[in-house]
C-alpha cells in the first residue's frame, strides 16, 4: 500500500500466513498474530534523494514479485 500524510509518502507492506487467510474465510482465529504491517518512510516528494530511494524500493518490490511469478510461486498484491 502507498499512503500519503500531508507532504510525506509511506510504503506499507503486509506480511501474513495461511492462518490469516483461513481467518478471513471462516472467522475462526487462534491466539497469535496473523498480520504484521511493515512501514517504510516517510519520503518527501520535494527531496530528490527520497524520490530516488522510493523509486528503488518500487523497482525492487516489483522485480521480486516478477521472480516469484515466473517460478510459479503464489503471491498476493
Amino acid at each position: 500500500m502507498i499512503s500519503q500524510d500531508c507532504h510525506e509518502v509511506y510504503i506499507i507492506i503486509a506480511e501474513y500466513d495461511n492462518d490469516y487467510i483461513e481467518y478471513l474465510k471462516t472467522g475462526k482465529h487462534h491466539d497469535r498474530v496473523f498480520m504484521t504491517m511493515h512501514e517504510f518512510g516517510p519520503f518527501e516528494p520535494t527531496s530528490v534523494n527520497h524520490m530516488k530511494f522510493l523509486g528503488l524500493y518500487f523497482q525492487s518490490f516489483t522485480l521480486n514479485l516478477l521472480k516469484k511469478a515466473h517460478k510459479g510461486d503464489l503471491f498476493r498484491w
